[in-house]
C-alpha cells in the first residue's frame, strides 16, 4: 500500500482495488479542513453513488466487512421538543449505560430510521478512543442533521445532504453517542463508527 495526495485529501491505494485514482472523478466530492480547539478536523463529501469507489481509494482495506453485524438504531421519541429547527431531547432518549469499546471491540456499524417526530440514537455510547471517524450516510429523502454529543455537551454537528455520504472526524475525551433527525423530515441513515488511530 502507499499513500498518494489528491486535491480531496490522503488517497490510500491498494492493488487489489479494482478503481484507480485516475479513473475516479473528483469533482463532486468536497473536503472541508477546520481548526477547532487545537486539532484539525477534516469532513469529505462525496455522492452516494461514489461512496464505494471513495472508501476502496481512501480507506484501508476490511474497514466496512459486508459480512460484520449492522446494529440497528433505536427510534424513541422525545422527552421534550422544540419546533425551532428540530429537537432537543433530554433525559432516556440517548443510550444510557451501554458503551461500545472501538478499540477492542472494533468497528460498530448502525443503519436506522426516524420519524419527522422523534429523533433516532445510536444503541451504544462509543468509549476507547480519544479520535473517532465516522461515516454518516444520507439514504432518505431530505438532509439528514446528525450530533455527536455526550450527556451534556455537543461536540459535532453535522447537516448531510440527501444522497451524500460524509465522512468525519470527532476528538472526544469520554463516551459519545450519534443522534440523527431531521428538519421536520423523516430520513434514514447508515454508517460506522470506528477508531480515527486504527486507520
Amino acid at each position: 500500500m502507499f499513500l498518494s495526495i489528491l486535491s480531496f485529501g490522503i488517497l490510500f491505494v491498494n492493488s487489489k482495488n479494482s478503481v484507480s485514482a485516475e479513473e475516479f472523478d473528483t469533482s463532486t466530492i468536497t473536503t472541508k479542513v477546520t481548526n477547532s480547539d487545537n486539532a484539525v478536523i477534516e469532513t469529505t463529501l462525496v455522492p452516494n453513488e461514489l461512496t464505494d469507489e471513495w472508501e476502496k481509494l481512501n480507506l484501508p482495506e476490511g474497514i466496512t466487512p459486508e459480512n460484520e453485524e449492522v446494529f440497528k438504531l433505536q427510534q424513541k421519541v422525545p422527552l421534550e421538543s422544540t419546533y425551532s429547527g428540530g429537537f432537543t431531547t433530554f433525559g432516556a432518549s440517548a443510550p444510557l449505560f451501554e458503551y461500545w469499546n472501538v478499540s477492542t471491540q472494533g468497528q460498530y456499524n448502525y443503519a436506522g430510521s426516524f420519524s419527522s417526530i422523534a429523533a433516532l440514537y445510536t444503541n451504544k455510547a462509543f468509549t476507547g478512543a480519544s479520535r473517532y471517524y465516522i461515516k454518516i450516510k444520507n439514504t432518505g429523502s431530505a438532509t439528514v442533521i446528525a450530533e455527536a454529543r455526550d450527556r451534556v455537551s455537543l461536540h459535532r454537528k453535522l447537516n448531510v445532504p440527501k444522497g451524500y455520504t460524509k465522512y468525519t472526524q470527532v476528538t472526544v475525551g469520554k463516551s459519545f453517542y450519534l443522534k440523527f433527525y431531521g428538519d421536520h423530515s423523516a430520513g434514514s441513515v447508515s454508517g460506522f463508527v470506528r477508531d480515527l488511530d486504527d486507520l
